[in-house]
């Protein structure tokens, strides 16, 4: 195990203030540190969102120079995975893979899905518009380093969507507009993607592009290569075989220019001499706000990860009265009594394994009451919710942990019953090992215990008030004194 936490806080609080005295041998910055990358992908379809990745997909991960857009050798295409815990976040598939920053500014650059044979240009044909196009995701994260090395990416199409919505104007009916056929002219129909700069470049072999008919009503749809500008040259030409009508529209007339992630609708009314397009674009960033998970459509209700939590020491507070000075979101080290009596030891600090802030806590006295780690909750709906995270520590040591209303007494949220008929507890219990573990605890948030952690009664179990639903912490406490606990990646998910 390693050193007492409190000791190493110190010796550092000692080279600071003596760095601070005479200016001299201030701490040494990092040589390297790995890449921390986590990302949201984005498509085109407007009700999938921005969504965190499922797990197992694959991406190519490259290292280029700022300044020069140059790969960085060794790090041309590194097959990086995303992963169930912690989720949303990628690792190499190779532990020996790992990207390494130095103190060299560097651009993390992403794309998806991966491609064995991979080079920084990347050919692209849309002419019969295959589906595989739209799967193409592409992320930057700019200016890593050793001392700033996590990223996180939103993966977004690098092509732009063009939508032709057809319908019946004055003296035209829906019959008149089945069949209808959309192409679109003017536009190069191969060019190459630059992954290191981000853009595409080389356009060429210009011809029309049939766009795929609508699955209902009248229309088309396909992808684009984005255009800085567009030219007169650049139009559709709408087939209508029931009127026996070709129309031509020119895009110029309400699009100039036509940019990368971006859906560009154009309804196209028939009337029985003339057609009349409006037009109307949406960045994919408004199409939702991106909070939801791709594998459960279900919000993660911690209101500050661990991952943001800023590194050094946890503040500590003498009791839970004090945590309602706290805002949703804090975490804090608890000790009922003196500072010095039975003190918590806690931080965060970056893991050496992963580059992921961590919390490291050291717990000296085994009590629920008197030392103990907690995160301050905001408001929760009354249901089952399941907590999951990571952790590690003195192997073979228990941690137990609770949900406890923030307002006084001895009120917690009961677990809820692995099996149907099974008693409540007002506390779950888990065995730490000495490498990272994944544990998920089950509370259900319509029951609360009045009789604290212990086994509650019929008599001690009632229903969850609002005022408990709004206001409570999840703790963590050791059931043996002198217990080394690391705790990584906590979600509160609300299971129905």
């Amino acid at each position: 195990m390693k050193k007492s936490l409190f000791y190493g806080i110190m010796a550092c609080a000692c080279l600071a203030a003596a760095c601070n005295d005479d200016g001299t041998d201030a701490p040494e910055a990092p040589q390297e540190a790995p890449l921390v990358l986590a990302g949201e992908t984005w498509s085109f379809d407007p009700e999938a969102g921005g969504t965190i990745w499922s797990v197992g997909r694959n991406v190519g991960v490259f290292l280029v120079d700022s300044d020069t857009k140059e790969v960085i050798d060794p790090y041309l295409n590194v097959k990086y995975v995303s992963t169930k815990r912690p989720e949303g976040y990628f690792s190499p598939e190779e532990p020996d893979q790992v990207v390494r920053l130095t103190a060299q500014r560097a651009d993390a650059v992403l794309y998806y899905p991966y491609q064995e044979d991979a080079t920084t240009i990347r050919p692209m044909d849309i002419a019969s518009q295959p589906a595989k196009l739209a799967d193409f995701r592409y992320g930057r994260g700019e200016g890593v380093s050793c001392t700033d090395n996590r990223r996180k990416l939103s993966l977004r199409p690098v092509f732009s969507q063009l939508v032709f919505e057809v319908v019946a104007g004055e003296g035209v009916t829906d019959a008149y507009l089945q069949d209808a056929a959309i192409a679109v002219e003017g536009c190069c129909t191969q060019a190459d993607f630059n992954l290191a700069a981000g853009t595409f470049e080389n356009g060429r072999d210009v011809r029309p592009i049939v766009l795929a008919p609508a699955a209902s009503g009248a229309g088309a749809s396909g992808l684009l290569f984005p255009q800085a500008a567009i030219g007169d040259a650049v139009r559709a030409v709408i087939a209508l075989p029931r009127m026996n009508r070709t129309e031509e529209w020119s895009f110029n007339e309400r699009i100039p220019a036509l940019e990368p992630g971006m859906r560009y609708t154009c309804t196209v009314r028939v009337s029985q001499q003339r057609i009349d397009v409006t037009t109307r674009t949406e960045p994919i960033e408004e199409w939702t706000d991106g909070s939801e998970t791709a594998g459960s459509g279900r919000r993660n209700e911690i209101p500050c990860l661990i991952e943001e939590l800023p590194t050094g020491p946890l503040e500590w507070i003498h009791n839970n009265n004090s945590l309602s000075q706290t805002a949703a979101g804090d975490w804090r080290r608890v000790t009922n009594g003196n500072e010095t009596d039975g003190k918590i030891l806690a931080a965060v600090e970056p893991d050496a394994e992963s580059g992921r802030r961590v919390i490291r806590a050291e717990f000296p006295t085994a009590s629920w009451y008197m030392s103990y780690l907690c995160c301050r909750m905001g408001r929760a709906q009354p249901c089952v919710s399941k907590i999951a995270f990571r952790a590690k520590g003195t192997a073979g040591r228990q941690i137990r942990c609770y949900l406890k209303n923030n307002y006084g007494g001895n009120s917690v949220f009961v677990s809820s019953p692995a099996t149907e008929g099974a008693a409540y507890a007002g506390i779950l219990s888990f065995t730490l090992g000495s490498e990272w573990q994944t544990y998920e605890l089950a509370f259900d948030l319509r029951k609360i215990s009045t009789n604290g952690v212990n086994t509650p009664s019929a008599a001690h179990l009632v229903d969850a008030t609002e005022q408990a639903l709004a206001d409570f912490f999840i703790a963590f406490y050791a059931v043996t004194a002198n217990t080394e606990f690391y705790l990584d990646d906590l979600s509160f998910v609300p299971e129905n």
